[in-house]
């Protein structure tokens, strides 16, 4: 494996994507969070409304039984009660708080928790608490104090709800348990669901920034590349780039900019190789001049051996004929002699031409 160089930095699309994402993973979650406690609330709330409406109705179908305390109709009651599977038990008592009768359904497990006996209606738990204390409470506890008439006749025998506080006495009270499991399912279910809506959009918005972003950073990456290209004196041919319009216009600019650049470097070129064949004529004019300046250099050199040459011989012979001059013959000095033949010889060719004249 080739070792991670240390100086290496994260790029700007990397950065830009673990940016959205990051961003997107913590909307997501947060928005999912809020949506699923809101429903939760709302089931939670909804299952407290079902809880206080079925109270007032085994209120009203047990207040005689209560009050003649007829067990018979009490139990019939909880026979009905079977088909709801929420239920977890009830107890009924009189009006000293004694137990008449007492039941728990499939849905009770007494070793979590023992049939309360209540004397009023405890305050429900906060959810917050149902969800810190997940599971730990088994059921919601509902209690109802069933009033009847201090004075009945025969056509007085139900509870009047219209009647006045003061001519109402307690017959008894109910209490029952509403089991909590099928609550705690739906919030598993809807933490379950909620995380997968989570999971599903957070792919999707992944795979759509990492598209939008390569469409940015891609044209971006090669308008470098080319950057690179042109820094290293390499231009390339003109690129198109499809992107957004900021990025088009970025790569128009460019291109313009290397055409310019291709248009320098060949005005350039062709300079440079004006100036190297002015060089080199010039260079070959001058090796001509010198050629020539090393000819005529030899020329004279030997003009002036041979005038050297020439003056030496001459100098010699002027020597020569000053010393032979020089020297005496038979006592007298040969300048003289040879003085006296040219007298001789001019007065010989002056008679003859005398004489000449005169034959004719």
């Amino acid at each position: 494996m080739k070792p991670i160089p240390k100086n290496k930095h994260i790029g700007v699309s990397a950065k830009l994507n673990l940016f959205i994402i990051t961003l997107i993973l913590i909307t997501t979650l947060g928005i999912t969070s809020v949506n699923t406690y809101q429903n939760i609330q709302a089931n939670y709330q909804r299952l407290i409304q079902q809880g206080l409406l079925l109270t007032d109705l085994l209120a009203m179908n047990s207040e005689y039984p209560l009050y003649s305390k007829n067990i018979d109709a009490l139990q019939k009651t909880v026979q009905k009660l079977e088909q709801l599977e929420e239920i977890a038990y009830i107890v009924f008592s009189d009006q000293q708080h004694k137990i008449l009768l007492q039941h728990s359904f499939q849905s009770f497990n007494p070793h979590r928790q023992p049939i309360p006996h209540l004397t009023e209606q405890p305050p429900f738990p906060n959810l917050f608490d149902l969800l810190r204390h997940f599971k730990q409470i088994p059921t919601l506890d509902f209690h109802k104090t069933i009033y009847g008439l201090a004075q009945t006749d025969e056509s007085g025998i139900l509870m009047d709800l219209t009647a006045d506080t003061d001519r109402r006495e307690i017959i008894g009270s109910l209490c029952y348990g509403f089991s909590l499991d099928s609550f705690y399912e739906n919030i598993l279910q809807a933490i379950g669901n909620a995380l997968i809506i989570s999971l599903l959009g957070i792919i999707i918005s992944t795979g759509f920034t990492v598209w939008i972003t390569r469409s940015i950073t891609r044209p971006i990456s090669k308008l470098a590349q080319m950057s690179r290209s042109i820094s290293e004196g390499i231009f390339v041919e003109p690129i198109r780039i499809k992107g957004p319009d900021e990025v088009e216009k970025l790569a128009h600019a460019l291109n313009n900019m290397i055409k310019r650049l291709h248009g320098y470097q060949l005005r350039l070129e062709n300079q440079n190789k004006e100036l190297e064949n002015q060089v080199l004529k010039r260079t070959h004019e001058l090796q001509l001049a010198t050629e020539q300046a090393l000819n005529s250099a030899q020329q004279a050199e030997h003009a002036n051996q041979a005038k050297s040459q020439f003056l030496a011989n001459i100098s010699h012979e002027n020597a020569f004929d000053r010393a032979t001059t020089a020297l005496p013959y038979d006592g007298v000095p040969r300048r003289k002699i040879i003085v006296e033949i040219d007298q001789r010889h001019s007065r010989l060719f002056q008679n003859r031409g005398r004489q000449t004249g005169t034959h004719s």
